[in-house]
């Protein structure tokens, strides 16, 4: 049983409505009063400190709803281009449109009018398009769905998901790359889709396995040996996998046991470092969750073999692979080795952006989710840990917190500093002049 506390698994029913934890407010911790004596203030300065914050967050509050109308402005015209003639030019818009997605959170209303005309380009480039349009139209719906809410993407996801469960099933006409990102797509659709039950999960699990199971051993039980491009779709499948994969129940657990993690057991033969950290990474996550679906009761199936195999994983000094390859992953390894055997997870912080908030990955469940959507995010990934409130809610950060440019905190500290000050001397004044002298 693993020393980290038991949990019970998140329902696939209620994700759009996963409750908040206990994150922190920065802003209130950043911009509280000063510490005074009691003897010092009396209850007019302190309701005159406790609204000095007002006007700063409130400039703060007004300034992120220019920018984000700002962006949204921006947003339709990239829509109404994506019906350029041109391919450089779509490609171009395409660009930028995956830019601003990633790095702004666009809050975009309920009833977007423009919702349906940026779903339907999305889906005639990623249909129509060749190369890198079709990879940049997948990007850019994925994001998509980062920034609505599921049910406003219910009939357009649909339809959306079955052009990339055609792309990823198209062995001969795709692209290795268009089918990666398809991965991608289908599992964070997947993610956040409403209409997600044990039997689609189970479904799209196949799938990705489908993939993956390539880099297994062939039929005489030797190792494959795959191109860079064919290595980088599987491991795209397995990220995918794994997302999917921390929603599964007992007996999505109990299949994975005595089917996937003998296939991820032979992928850590790989030549390739990458797949064989996924494969580890999904071994640990199968080995949680079946000690949180079965509890004590759980005994891990061929553990002598694969603790050996982690083991020399872990170990690996071996001078034919790069050196910072075997640094990643003797270290990721190190982590796997020690949770399999004896349930220890090393706790991870990440500090997000300036808000000074530390989102603290305390399992396998939170490490596959943080990895993912970084991987989707990329140079976004803090704004959107700081401000998207559906990516907060996944990691149980609570509410979005105001964010109050410095500038504006510094003059709210100088004005509850002066208005403390002036109350002090309006006291000892009124003081001087009650009490008579001699």
């Amino acid at each position: 049983m693993p020393k980290h506390k038991k949990k019970d698994r998140q329902s696939l029913a209620g994700r759009r409505s996963l409750a908040p934890g206990q994150g922190g407010d920065a802003v209130g911790a950043a911009a509280g009063a000063p510490d005074l004596d009691d003897e010092d203030t009396d209850g007019m300065s302190v309701a005159s400190i406790a609204g000095s914050d007002v006007p700063a967050q409130d400039e703060a509050a007004e300034g992120a709803d220019a920018e984000t109308v700002g962006d949204e402005e921006r947003l339709v015209d990239m829509v109404e281009r994506l019906g350029e003639k041109r391919a450089e030019s779509r490609i171009k818009t395409l660009t930028a449109m995956v830019s601003l997605l990633r790095c702004s959170v666009l809050h975009l209303p309920p009833t977007w009018s423009h919702l349906f005309t940026l779903t339907s380009g999305l889906e005639r480039c990623a249909r129509k398009g060749q190369g890198i349009e079709r990879v940049l139209a997948i990007d850019a719906f994925s994001l998509l769905c980062l920034q609505l809410d599921a049910d406003e993407l219910t009939q357009d996801m649909a339809e959306f998901k079955q052009l990339l469960l055609n792309i990823l099933t198209d062995k001969s006409g795709a692209e290795l790359r268009v089918r990666a990102a398809a991965c991608s797509a289908l599992a964070l659709g997947t993610f956040v889709s409403p209409q997600t039950d044990s039997g689609r999960l189970s479904e799209m699990l196949a799938n990705f396995e489908a993939i993956f199971s390539a880099s297994g051993h062939k039929g005489d039980g030797s190792v494959p040996v795959h191109s860079s491009e064919v290595c980088d779709l599987h491991e795209s499948a397995i990220d995918a996998w794994c997302l999917l994969f921390t929603f599964a129940g007992q007996d999505l657990v109990r299949a994975a046991l005595q089917k996937q993690m003998r296939k991820f057991t032979e992928i850590l033969e790989s030549g390739d470092v990458d797949l064989r950290i996924l494969a580890g990474q999904a071994i640990a996550l199968i080995y949680e969750g079946a000690w949180d679906t079965q509890g004590e009761g759980f005994r891990p199936p061929r553990l002598p073999d694969l603790k050996e195999t982690v083991h020399q994983l872990s170990i690996d000094g071996a001078k034919s692979r790069a050196k910072v390859d075997r640094r990643r992953q003797r270290a990721n390894f190190r982590d796997i080795f020690a949770y399999i055997t004896t349930g220890e997870f090393s706790n991870q912080e990440v500090k997000l952006g300036q808000s000074g908030e530390v989102l603290i990955l305390d399992d396998w469940t939170a490490k596959i989710r943080y990895h993912f959507f970084s991987q989707v995010l990329q140079q976004g990934t803090n704004t959107h840990m700081e401000q998207n409130s559906f990516v907060r809610q996944v990691f149980g950060l609570g509410p979005p917190v105001l964010k109050v440019p410095a500038a504006d905190l510094a003059a709210a500290e100088c004005r509850k500093l002066s208005d403390a000050a002036c109350c002090r001397r309006m006291r000892n004044f009124s003081n001087r002049i009650a009490t008579p002298t001699d």
